[in-house]
This record gives structure tokens, C-alpha cells and sequence, in this order.
């Protein structure tokens, strides 16, 4: 790669490199691989950083101690250009520092804001990360930092819901919108909207949360409020909205929950970090900082498609996929990657038998789409994944794509294990 390359590089890599065009696979791995180019910068990027910080009584004593000098550190290192707020969250949640440049004189603001912070109540874990959520999406385009994360200090224990993985990604994915009251004769730019339902709510009315059907599509935040379009309520978004932002977690205390806090870090592009004592506070945010300020692509989408007359048997990854069409085109949501980092997507595929010999045979086109951070730019890039289709199929296979499909079937086995006192053998596949 050349030394001023400042684009992420695409390429695929075949099972075999030679199929015999009278043979029909029902099986055939395919490995499309993206590698970010290696950056190295006097000046980093800024940016934009949300603290999520649990005061619940569960937080009592070190736990919350130990979260405040992590606060503390993380306010000392940032620097002028970057800009940091402070979410906490107990029974309810409180906004405490909106986006602020860390000057020196803001410094010292944020830290007299983590001073008041004081663990009592109830845990409304969900409800702080998705004010977190919150605030990087409302930033102005025109102020923001292109890098930004949520960093989530907390035990992970919670008394709210969703409690899981699964289902706090998915409301983060469709968050709360503002949309006009609802009523027979009410029109919106898009027309006569539906009526819905009111679910029960302790809420003022002013706040009341509807049902809203899967058809109905709420008016966007960047139409004008007026006194023509009448109340605002809250709705649930009909539309996925990806998560703005990676989601560092930093878990305190013994019994903190390793599971949940992995579980969302891993999803949202970030690391989980576990901090026991006060000497593990410079290790962990240096290196979460330093993953932060070596991104170099954002918002990586990829679009893989079978081509002549090939399927797409099964896609091998936890990043979120799409199917399109059905065994013929995937997206998948990739999140940012760092300087020199590489991505390796393993899928099996279905081969035709074919009337005739092709040296240049393509069975499958990967496009990749994303926001360069070093250019500013979104850029794309388009490659196709070739084989030759002869008379004899090749004898050896790809060595690093059969090691990292056999590292993806050995950790899907791992996964579906269960411990039973009962078995015999000690464990046994779900």
C-alpha cells in the first residue's frame, strides 16, 4: 500500500481458484476483505464524547468513587477541540453537561458537574443510554466532531426494560419522534394521517406515548413546528435509524454484569473495558481513546450480490444483515474501523453447473460505501469476485479462508453449548 493511500482497499478471496465448470456445490466459501489505510497524524481528529453514567443506589460507595475519577481522567485528557457531555442516569435521567468544548474553564465546569454526582434510586440503564443516543443525534451538522462515542460507565445491573442486548439495540434503532396529535379532521403535509392508539401512561398529557401502526410514518424533525399541525406527541419511529455513534462500556465493581456490557460494546463497534481498582483508569480510556482517534472510515455499509445464477447459502458475522433479495443480495452495517485495521467476511455460496468453460467467471459483486474521516468525503468502491470454471477443480484450498471459517464454525459450536449437571459429558449442544 502506498504511503499516502488514505482509502479503505476491497478485495475477495475465493474457496478454490479453479471450479470444474460440470460440477454443481452446494457449498462454496467466499471471503470478502476490506483493510483501512495506516494513519499517523500530529493532530488527531476531535471529538465528541458522551459520558453515560450510572448514580443508582447499586453504584453506592467504590463503584461510583472509581466512576468519577474515570470522569475525571477522561475530562483531563480530552482537549480544546473536543467537546464533551455528561448524561447520568438513577431512577430518572438528567442531562448534566450538554456538548461543551473542553477549554480550560469548561474543564473545571465539568468537573464541579461529576462532583454533585452522588449514587441513589433505581437503575434506568436503557433510559441513559438512549438520552446518550439522544444527544449525538441531535447535533447540528454544521458544529459537530465527525468521531464521536458514548461512553457507558456503569455495573450493568438494571430495574428498567429492555434489560437485554437485543432488545436495546433495537429501540435505540427506533427511537422516539415527534409527530402532531392526532385527530379525524387533522391534515399533515403528507396528508390525512391515521388514527392510533393510546397506550395507558402515568404521563402528562403533553408527553403521551401512542401505538403507532406499522404503516404510519411520522412527521420528520425537520418539518416546522406551527400552529397548524397541532399538539406534539411522542411515537416510536417506523423508520430504522442506525446508532449514531460507537458504545464504549466501562463496567465497576465485582458483580457487574461482563455479559451485557460485552454484548453492547461488541454491537456498536466499541470495546468493553472492566475497571477494578483506580490504576486501571489511564489503561483503559488510553486505549479506548486511542481507538477513538485512530478511526479512519465511519458508517461502513457493504453490499454483497450473487451473480450469474450463484446463491448466498449463509453470511458468517455479527454485524447486522439485510437481505434484500432473498439468496441473492445482503447489506450489512459494519460500523467505523481504525487505521490499519482488516474486516474479513466469510459467506458460503451455492455454485451452477455451467454449459461451457469460463476462465473469468464472476459469481458474486461486493460495493462498499462509507464516510472517509481523513478526506471528509463518502466514498464507494465496487470489486467482483472471480473463479475459473474448467474441466478439473482445484486440489488445495485457500489457507486463511479455511482458518477463519474454521475459527467462525468453532465459535458458533462454542456458542450453542450448554452445561447440564445431568449429561454425562459435561456440556451438549443446544
Amino acid at each position: 500500500m502506498a504511503e499516502d493511500q488514505q482509502t479503505i482497499t476491497l478485495s475477495t478471496t475465493p474457496e478454490f481458484l479453479q471450479v470444474s465448470c460440470n460440477e454443481k456445490r452446494d457449498q462454496f466459501l467466499f471471503m470478502a476483505s476490506l483493510k483501512a489505510p495506516q494513519y499517523r497524524s500530529e493532530t488527531r481528529a476531535p471529538l465528541d464524547v458522551i459520558a453515560v453514567i450510572d448514580e443508582s443506589g447499586s453504584m453506592g460507595g467504590e463503584k461510583i468513587n472509581l466512576c468519577k475519577e474515570t470522569l475525571e481522567f477522561v475530562i483531563q485528557q480530552l482537549e480544546e477541540s473536543d467537546r464533551l457531555g455528561i448524561v447520568s442516569y438513577s431512577s430518572k435521567v438528567t442531562e448534566r453537561l450538554p456538548l461543551t468544548k473542553m477549554t480550560r474553564d469548561n474543564k473545571e465546569k465539568a468537573k464541579h458537574t461529576v462532583h454533585l454526582i452522588h449514587a441513589g434510586g433505581g437503575t434506568s440503564l436503557y433510559q441513559g443510554l438512549e438520552k446518550g443516543v439522544e444527544v449525538i443525534r441531535r447535533r447540528k451538522p454544521e458544529g459537530k466532531n465527525e468521531v464521536a462515542s458514548i461512553l457507558l460507565l456503569t455495573d450493568g445491573q438494571t430495574t428498567s426494560v429492555p434489560r437485554d442486548v437485543d432488545g436495546m439495540l433495537q429501540e435505540l434503532r427506533f427511537p422516539f419522534e415527534d409527530a402532531p396529535a392526532l385527530g379525524s379532521d387533522h391534515m399533515s403535509p403528507f396528508g390525512k394521517l391515521p388514527m392510533v392508539q393510546q397506550m395507558p401512561s402515568t404521563e402528562s398529557e403533553e408527553n403521551t406515548i401512542l401505538q403507532m401502526p406499522t404503516q404510519y410514518n411520522p412527521l420528520p424533525r425537520s418539518q416546522p413546528r406551527n400552529h397548524h399541525q397541532g399538539r406534539l406527541v411522542r411515537v416510536r419511529s417506523a423508520i430504522e435509524h442506525p446508532i449514531p455513534c460507537s458504545i464504549n462500556t466501562f463496567g465497576y465493581g465485582a458483580d457487574h454484569d461482563p455479559n451485557l456490557l460485552k454484548g453492547l460494546a461488541d454491537a456498536a463497534t466499541g470495546v468493553y473495558y472492566y475497571v477494578a481498582k483506580n490504576k486501571d483508569i489511564p489503561e483503559a480510556f488510553a486505549d479506548c481513546l486511542g481507538g477513538l482517534v485512530s478511526v479512519t472510515a465511519q458508517n461502513i455499509s457493504v453490499k454483497i450480490r450473487a451473480e450469474n445464477g450463484a446463491k448466498i447459502s449463509q453470511i458468517f458475522t455479527k454485524f447486522k444483515k439485510t437481505e434484500i433479495v432473498p439468496e441473492t443480495e445482503f447489506e450489512l452495517s459494519l460500523g467505523d474501523i481504525q487505521s490499519e485495521e482488516q474486516r474479513d467476511i466469510v459467506m458460503a455460496m451455492q455454485l451452477p453447473e455451467l454449459p461451457s468453460e469460463d476462465v473469468q467467471w464472476v459469481y458474486a459483486s461486493v460495493e462498499l460505501s462509507y464516510f472517509n474521516v481523513l478526506t471528509c468525503m463518502m466514498e464507494s468502491v465496487t470489486c467482483q469476485a472471480q473463479l475459473e470454471r474448467q474441466t478439473s477443480t482445484s486440489s488445495s484450498r485457500n489457507f486463511q479462508l479455511d482458518k477463519h471459517y474454521n475459527r467462525l464454525y468453532a465459535a458458533d459450536a462454542m456458542s450453542r453449548v450448554s452445561f447440564d449437571d445431568d449429561d454425562v459429558m459435561g456440556c451438549r449442544l443446544r
